[in-house]
């Protein structure tokens, strides 16, 4: 909808219209079961409307975790719940970084090369497979 006072009108019809459907008296069937969907989703419907960039499908999250289950396919997942959360986290890391425009490589190796405390501070719930020595800058 374009914005301005149209737009605020024809939210407030779309809304008063959705709440008459709620409260119709309909018979059993189709009616009643597209009757239930309006009034449990009511605030999703509205959310859609008021926000235009707010996509209404999920393809996006769908496309970006199609890697992430082929290689756990491929790999046979982890081995245990740790790694399967330390995989989970690197793979946000990543994400994120794609996301943000930044190089997942480039954030990984700076934090890897960070001193330990810092190393500490990015991965503080994340116990480290190995033990590291606090570098002398």
């Amino acid at each position: 909808l374009p914005e301005g006072r149209d737009k605020e009108k024809q939210i407030r019809t779309l809304k008063r219209t959705l709440k008459s459907i709620a409260r119709m008296q309909v018979t059993k069937g189709k009616a009643e079961t597209l009757q239930k969907r309006i009034t449990k989703y009511h605030d999703d419907i509205c959310r859609f409307i008021e926000t235009p960039d707010l996509e209404w499908h999920n393809n996006r999250a769908e496309r970006q975790i199609r890697p992430l289950v082929i290689e756990r396919k491929n790999s046979f997942g982890s081995d245990t719940p740790q790694g399967a959360e330390r995989v989970s986290i690197l793979h946000s890391v990543i994400e994120t970084c794609k996301l943000q425009k930044n190089d997942p490589l480039q954030f990984i190796g700076h934090a890897v090369s960070s001193t330990f405390t810092n190393l500490q501070n990015v991965f503080k719930d994340i116990p480290l497979p190995i033990k590291m020595a606090p570098q002398n800058s």
